[in-house]
């Protein structure tokens, strides 16, 4: 009897159930006054501490209720360590701008929440292909020969993820602009073993 395992799954996980309020939604439209420009023409807020703005405290308690549920739920890693918002900002995307290929350095976890106008997100394959750095003819894409995921997004998506996974937004071919808020995490607690030389306390506060 024969049988097919999907081994060492990368764990994408989404959330729609945040309705966020319009006076939340105009707030957030404000950081487009100080902007930084990326590789793509896109734009992010100068401001990397959006989430900590008193007025936007229970859309941080769901995130971070998500998080929770990702890393001791859908991970299951226990409660020795818990995922810490580290920084958070808006995206805009505007007419003809892209979101380069990148990935999030010094973060374990991130995630985007889609606020106007989102378009699908785009990620790599961790090892580029299966094979590396053989190319195959594929007669139907699937989970093991696929090289990326175009994955559909609508507003109020909460989408969370490995820092390390690539991705990007392509180009925006209408005017409306696409918003988004990003966030990197750290973890806070102890890790690994002391009797196994593994042992690292790590306080993120």
């Amino acid at each position: 009897m024969s049988s097919l395992d999907n081994y060492f799954a990368v764990p994408m996980y989404s959330d729609n159930s945040y309705l966020l309020s319009i006076d939340n939604i105009n707030l957030l439209k404000k950081e487009f006054k100080n902007y930084t420009i990326n590789a793509g023409g896109n734009y992010t807020s100068k401001n990397t501490t959006v989430l900590n703005n008193k007025n936007l405290k229970n859309f941080k308690d769901y995130i971070e209720s998500q998080l929770n549920h990702y890393w001791h739920n859908v991970l299951e890693y226990t409660n020795d360590t818990k995922l810490i918002i580290t920084q958070s900002w808006i995206n805009f995307n505007t007419e003809n701008t892209f979101h380069h290929v990148h990935q999030h350095s010094n973060s374990i976890v991130s995630g985007v929440f889609y606020i106007e106008n989102p378009t699908p997100i785009i990620f790599d394959r961790p090892s580029k292909a299966l094979f590396y750095p053989f190319v195959f003819k594929i007669k139907n894409n699937n989970a093991y020969n696929n090289n990326q995921y175009h994955v559909k997004t609508k507003v109020n998506d909460l989408l969370i993820f490995p820092s390390s996974l690539l991705h990007m937004v392509d180009n925006n071919s209408n005017n409306n602009t696409r918003i988004s808020l990003s966030f990197n995490t750290f973890v806070d607690g102890i890790l690994g073993e002391d009797e196994k030389l593994t042992g690292l306390n790590i306080n993120v506060k």
